[in-house]
């Protein structure tokens, strides 16, 4: 993982995911890395572009399941845990997954074989040390 000034690079580039658990509570991405991404339903996604502004993007749980489960089932092209604590995570297809601190129900992890790498806290994002 590479750390910059604001974010660190979570090494999830060129993973795919190969399967979605809808928990009631959150969403399971895992990958054929064998991470996990977990988010809340109030995580975004979005086939625009994941500005503060983008208009295209709505929380998970307004999307029907299977436009979701579609556009989530891809290769990761970037991957970032933000310092501020927004998760961005995008794929090959175009379609963005951001999870915000103000987001309701969004809260967001990142797993590594099972170990916490990044989490999402009410003041920013924090990696495991």
């Amino acid at each position: 993982m590479r750390e910059l000034e604001d974010r660190w690079i979570l090494p999830l580039r060129g993973d795919s995911v190969v399967d979605i658990d809808w928990d009631p509570r959150d969403v399971r991405l895992t990958l054929d890395s064998q991470a996990t991404i977990v988010v809340g339903y109030g995580a975004h996604l979005t086939p625009g572009n994941g500005s503060t502004f983008d208009r295209d993007a709505k929380p998970l749980g307004d999307w029907e399941r299977s436009v979701a489960d579609e556009a989530l089932r891809d290769r990761i092209v970037s991957s970032v845990g933000f310092k501020s604590g927004t998760l961005r995570v995008w794929f090959a297809n175009g379609w963005g997954l951001i999870s915000r601190t103000h987001y309701t129900n969004a809260a967001a992890a990142v797993y590594l074989n099972d170990d916490l790498l990044w989490v999402q806290t009410e003041s920013g994002g924090s990696i495991d040390a």
